[in-house]
């Protein structure tokens, strides 16, 4: 621009001419142009009256919502609860009358001496059950004992041999306590003890020997199957004396 005092050219940019210091009238107005208000701020949509009006409407709709959710299923409870009742003594009358109407089952008969049981080709009969005694004096039972032995046949009729073993296969109980062979009733003993292997289509007889009290009441043999028999074979056997 040229200063209106001295003729200089110089750019509108100064505030001032810079020969003769005339302040530029130009710079004053753009300062004065330049200077704007802010902008007007707007309100937070928070701020608003019906923004809160929305969310009141909305909350009510939910808490209406979940109330008739929660009373449908109190309903369907109370519901299934009565079916579930009704079930039960429908189940209840059914089980009553099933237990009315079942036979009584037969007690079962466990062997006892003479007793001959036949499982998977083996026969086992349970012979005799003695009291004996020895002319050893050096082979006597202890005082107030007995000497008593279990004969037993093992028939083998199945198509294989079979390898019997009284001490892995036998467990025996006397008046409900487990009770083991005695080794000075078996030196005393004076037949076959019952061990061997029994070949296909023959047989197998000894017995066990055991030193038990003169009042025993009842002696149990259990024979464990162990591939032998479909299930364990049980003899038992009173004092009748």
């Amino acid at each position: 621009m040229k200063c209106s005092k001295c003729g200089q050219d110089y750019s509108d940019k100064f505030d001032h001419c810079p020969d003769c210091k005339e302040p530029n009238p130009n710079f004053q107005q753009q300062s004065t142009n330049s200077t704007q208000l802010p902008p007007k701020q707007k309100k937070p949509i928070t701020k608003k009256w019906w923004f809160w009006v929305i969310i009141v409407v909305l909350a009510l709709a939910v808490i209406g919502g979940i109330s008739q959710g929660s009373d449908k299923d109190n309903e369907k409870s109370s519901s299934n609860s009565s079916e579930s009742s009704q079930t039960d003594s429908k189940t209840d009358s059914n089980s009553s009358n099933q237990q009315t109407d079942a036979p009584t089952e037969e007690p079962t008969t466990v062997p006892g001496i003479g007793s001959t049981v036949d499982d998977n080709g083996v026969k086992i009969t349970f012979e005799s059950l003695d009291q004996f005694t020895s002319d050893n004096e050096f082979l006597q039972p202890d005082e107030g004992k007995v000497f008593l032995k279990a004969t037993f046949e093992i028939n083998n009729t199945s198509n294989s041999e079979v390898n019997f073993s009284s001490l892995m296969s036998i467990d025996a109980y006397l008046d409900g306590y487990a009770l083991d062979e005695d080794l000075t009733a078996i030196s005393a003993n004076e037949g076959q003890h019952l061990d061997g292997t029994v070949a296909s289509g023959k047989k197998l007889k000894g017995s066990l020997c055991y030193q038990v009290d003169l009042d025993w009441k009842e002696i149990e043999f259990s024979f464990e199957s162990q591939g032998l028999f479909s299930d364990d074979v049980v003899f038992t056997a009173k004092n009748n004396k």
